[in-house]
């Protein structure tokens, strides 16, 4: 005998579950029965409602469920998601605070773009963010996709083949080196509209040491139009060989 478990957040105050010491939330995914109707088969957990969840333990949490709430603080730890997480805001402020997304993920928000802190964000399927994404490491596996109204991206964006990030809007880097796939015929892609900010540690006629974009990645910037601030004729970020720059 199995049924569907359901957790309903109803209180707004922040944050309505709040896990410390050594406890963990695991909201388990959905267990198929073969011969039974998709109602049947989606029992998957589900956390649904007005309010927070908050890790501040620094452990290790799993979504193979649906959560679809306000925000996540995940303060520290490390949270791996595997099913759908709809989200107004997602934080995680603390040195080491890491999402892992093997499924589907929709927010608002990623990080706090007003003090510059965002988790580390491995991404192996869908990242969707209809506002300000901020992090201080990024990393995309193979096929893997993100989209954002603006991007806020410190120390390294990581591209694996087939993999794409595409900023709809503002884009600020800061230290951030860029580095995609080294295989032949192995290709990522970086779609920009306007570039706020781009700042490196270095020597552009020697040697940068931070905030670099190399080897396989295709680069489209339209430029902003009329509201631009930076062109690659001032550029402060170092594009090596054999990345390919569109002007779009």
């Amino acid at each position: 005998y199995r049924r569907q478990r359901q957790m309903c957040i109803r209180d707004r105050n922040t944050p309505a579950l709040k896990f410390t010491n050594t406890a963990s939330l695991t909201v388990l995914g959905t267990a198929y029965q073969e011969h039974e109707n998709d109602e049947a088969e989606d029992t998957r957990g589900k956390i649904s409602g007005n309010g927070w969840i908050e890790f501040s333990n620094g452990g290790t949490n799993y979504n193979a469920g649906d959560i679809n709430i306000d925000g996540i603080n995940n303060n520290g730890g490390t949270f791996f998601n595997y099913g759908e997480i709809d989200v107004k805001k997602l934080y995680g402020p603390s040195t080491g605070s890491l999402f892992v997304n093997h499924g589907d993920l929709e927010a608002d928000q990623i990080g706090d773009e007003k003090n510059d802190r965002g988790p580390l964000l491995e991404n192996s399927c869908k990242i969707a963010v209809d506002g300000d994404l901020t992090s201080y490491g990024i990393t995309l596996g193979q096929g893997a996709f993100i989209k954002c109204e603006h991007l806020h991206a410190s120390d390294y964006i990581n591209l694996n083949d087939n993999s794409m990030i595409k900023v709809e809007n503002n884009s600020w880097f800061n230290n951030c080196s860029i580095t995609g796939p080294t295989a032949p015929n192995s290709y990522a892609l970086l779609k920009l509209y306007n570039i706020q900010q781009a700042n490196w540690t270095g020597n552009w006629q020697s040697e940068v040491t931070q905030g670099y974009v190399i080897n396989n990645v295709y680069c489209e910037y339209e430029g902003g139009g009329r509201d631009a601030t930076w062109n690659f004729e001032l550029s402060l970020i170092h594009i090596s060989e054999p990345t390919r720059l569109a002007l779009i």
